[in-house]
């Protein structure tokens, strides 16, 4: 059994402050530019009329004629959050800020608590905190505009931890606590989050606990509880999802980024990113050139090439039968979890079920998994056989490739392009506070800009 190596809190917060105020700037202040309006439409503009009920002492209800049903179940929800509240008070994309400032928190500290479980040293802890928190599912904040599908992810460290603590030997106590923490948080991510994609990520950090069928066995039980426990707390969410599935055809359309696309792209993403080869690179338009091919990524990268090829060598290692672990069952277990995460990126989408809006989502658990494993492998491999200075000089390396990436991945729809189009006007309003901006004029101005004003003089006699 593993024990927790714990070290001193003092930096780890300071890196996820620092992390924190650098994901969620644009929110903070306000100058937010959104290449994609899949939020606005989907889930806030809905989550607002929802909290703004629940104020004003109603309670809330289901409304066919609002956009596509509202709240909509499916995929976006961020209804059954504590902080709901926020979006009746504050600017949405502030009360936004507010919420996943709780949700990177939670997933800075599981990310802690997991590489303490592997016994990682405190620098080398901070360099896969900083990874997993500026790593490429960032893009949900901005460029996607899908923060539903980022507080999945921010819960993926809660979870797999969970898993990890539930497959060994354990007190009473301490296991139960773990199968309410399991539990709990998938149920949560059920509520609130995309289920489609919400569901890859589950199925993904699953694999952990099936490629160790003999510990899965073993603690079967608390396996069936924690998954009781979810599927009654997402119960609503499941109805809803149960209720909408005839209208999803045998020939849905799922994106499958990674699948038909150039493999040089795959190579790119994982050996070459941030770099753009290109002639221009003195060229005025080469800068334009590296901010789009950095500013949004559909399949595997870790941060930097160095993290990429340490991952290979490790996986050499292992298929050559050199394992880390002194539990070499979970060390197998990750590497074929990630191996299947990978493979599944170049398989047909039709085989998952249709409310699984993408098969390149698996990317995201693979992203957690190999962070750590490359975590392992710099203490307990390379800390072996180069000397610190050059291990601590390789890793300042990844951190300022990683920043890099990641300020494109922030930042760099701001540097790029204008708010333009019909959903400013929306934007404008739902920026505006609850007692400033009435219900009425709320469904108003988002009828208006979906094209369905006729239905608004109804929807307001409705609500109101």
């Amino acid at each position: 059994m593993m024990r927790l190596v714990k070290h001193t809190a003092l930096p780890y917060v300071l890196v996820t402050l620092v992390c924190i105020v650098f994901l969620l700037g644009p929110y903070l202040l306000g100058n937010l530019i959104l290449p994609r309006t899949e939020e606005l439409n989907y889930s806030l503009y809905p989550l607002v009329l929802w909290s703004r009920q629940l104020l004003s002492g109603e309670i809330p209800l289901w409304f066919a004629d609002g956009a596509l049903g509202i709240p909509w179940p499916i995929p976006h929800t961020m209804s059954h959050t504590p902080l709901v509240a926020l979006f009746a008070l504050l600017p949405v994309y502030k009360a936004l800020a507010g919420l996943l400032v709780v949700h990177i928190a939670i997933q800075a500290f599981f990310t802690i608590r997991i590489s303490q479980y592997f016994g990682l040293t405190w620098v080398t802890t901070i360099v896969v905190l900083l990874s997993v928190l500026l790593a490429a599912p960032m893009e949900y904040l901005i460029s996607s505009d899908a923060a539903a599908v980022y507080m999945s992810w921010t819960l993926l460290p809660v979870i797999l931890y969970a898993i990890l603590r539930l497959l060994q030997p354990a007190s009473a106590a301490q296991t139960w606590g773990y199968v309410f923490l399991l539990g709990a948080a998938v149920g949560y991510g059920i509520l609130n989050g995309h289920v489609g994609v919400f569901s890859t990520h589950i199925l993904g950090l699953v694999l952990i606990a099936v490629f160790q069928p003999r510990g899965l066995l073993s603690r079967w039980y608390v396996f069936l509880f924690a998954s009781l426990l979810a599927l009654g707390i997402g119960a609503e969410k499941l109805y809803l999802l149960a209720e909408a599935l005839p209208y999803f055809g045998k020939d849905t359309a799922r994106f499958q980024y990674t699948f038909g696309q150039e493999k040089y792209f795959v190579f790119w993403n994982l050996f070459l990113k941030p770099w753009v080869p290109n002639l221009s690179v003195l060229s005025e338009g080469y800068w334009n050139l590296f901010i789009k091919q950095n500013s949004m990524s559909r399949t595997f990268t870790f941060g930097s090439p160095l993290c990429s090829i340490l991952l290979l060598c490790g996986f050499i290692r292992f298929l050559r039968g050199r394992g880390l672990l002194d539990n070499a069952s979970l060390e197998r277990a990750m590497w074929l979890t990630l191996a299947a995460c990978f493979i599944i990126q170049f398989m047909p989408a039709n085989f998952l079920p249709v409310f699984i809006s993408a098969s390149w989502t698996f990317r995201d658990p693979g992203i957690l998994i190999a962070l750590l494993l490359a975590g392992v492998l710099c203490d307990k491999w390379l800390r072996q056989v180069i000397r610190p200075a050059y291990l601590n000089f390789l890793m300042g390396i990844h951190i300022f490739l990683l920043l890099i990436g990641a300020a494109i991945f922030t930042y760099g729809p701001n540097w790029r392009n204008d708010i333009v189009g019909g959903h400013t006007k929306l934007y404008n309003a739902l920026s505006t506070n609850g007692e400033a901006f009435s219900l009425p004029r709320m469904i108003k101005e988002g009828l208006d800009c979906t094209g369905q004003s006729a239905r608004c003089r109804q929807m307001s006699k409705r609500v109101v």
